[in-house]
């Protein structure tokens, strides 16, 4: 339970850079979530510091002139975080359709998604959730950056790095009048 209740989404991190042998631990605490029927329908896409990785975060940047202030910033501070991140960790769903509907692969990469970064803060490092899922100008702009096939699904994006400051405790955040007792 203590990973879980500490967790938290970091945002700064430091020049360290993350081993290899750690992206394979989370990557393998990511491939042992739950999935439906089994399927393990997911593609992992690793990006660590560098031209690539400053590149991708460029793609935060891009096409929102015509935003609203408050998005322009909500994008901004994103491609901070990735310039920042030692690595970024691309999760797809692997669809079985041409539209990807009516399938379970986004379930499937939310639970990989939560394991990877449990894993991240079990190891020490911080991660955070970038979505892109239903991100339609994101969603084009990160198949043409990773050239991914026809059937990879771009789900969320993870950066990962050591963090740069402690996260804040979390309040607490069971709330009673969120559960209902069928009797």
């Amino acid at each position: 339970m203590s990973i879980l209740l500490t967790r938290r989404s970091v945002r700064k991190f430091t020049t360290e850079a993350v081993s290899d042998d750690n992206i394979r631990h989370i990557l393998r605490a990511a491939m042992y979530a739950p999935s439906a029927v089994n399927k393990q329908n997911w593609q992992f896409y690793v990006v660590k510091r560098g031209e690539k990785l400053a590149e991708l975060a460029t793609i935060w940047d891009s096409k929102i002139l015509d935003k609203t202030t408050m998005e322009k910033e909500f994008y901004t501070s994103r491609s901070a975080i990735l310039r920042s991140a030692a690595a970024a960790i691309l999760i797809c769903g692997v669809s079985e359709t041409e539209l990807g509907e009516g399938e379970s692969w986004p379930v499937n990469c939310g639970a990989a998604t939560q394991n990877l970064l449990l894993a991240a803060h079990e190891l020490g490092l911080g991660g955070v959730w970038l979505g892109v899922f239903n991100l339609a100008p994101r969603i084009k702009e990160v198949i043409e950056f990773f050239n991914l096939p026809a059937n990879h699904r771009p789900f969320a994006l993870c950066a990962i790095g050591h963090p740069a400051a402690v996260p804040a405790e979390s309040k607490e955040r069971y709330d009673e009048s969120k559960v209902h007792w069928i009797k």
